[in-house]
């Protein structure tokens, strides 16, 4: 197989919203990047505010707004709904969830 002929856009997530709970940690944030940089908007998910604006900022400065920071329990249903409602208003509808 000629591997030059292989279609570079195969991963594009232009135009897609990715959940990433967990994103604050250490992982989280490199699983963040990774979407990021694939093209995907991205929302931060964690239960620590100060640690999700932290998180942010960092990615901002590469991604700019495509980056969005929402806390939530993902173990209490309301606090998992009102974050989907959040999410969907500010980025649109989810494509991607990534349980970290």
């Amino acid at each position: 197989m000629d591997h030059n002929l292989v279609n570079k856009n195969i991963f594009c997530l232009k135009n897609k919203v990715a959940v990433v709970t967990g994103g604050a940690g250490i992982l989280g944030q490199e699983f963040c990047r990774g979407l990021l940089e694939f093209g995907a908007s991205v929302a931060l998910v964690d239960l620590d505010e100060a640690r999700i604006d932290f998180a942010c900022q960092k990615l901002k400065v590469d991604h700019g707004d495509r980056i969005k920071g929402f806390v939530c329990d993902v173990s209490d249903e309301k606090s998992v709904k009102k974050m989907k409602q959040s999410v969907e208003q500010q980025l649109g509808v989810i494509d991607i969830l990534h349980n970290n």
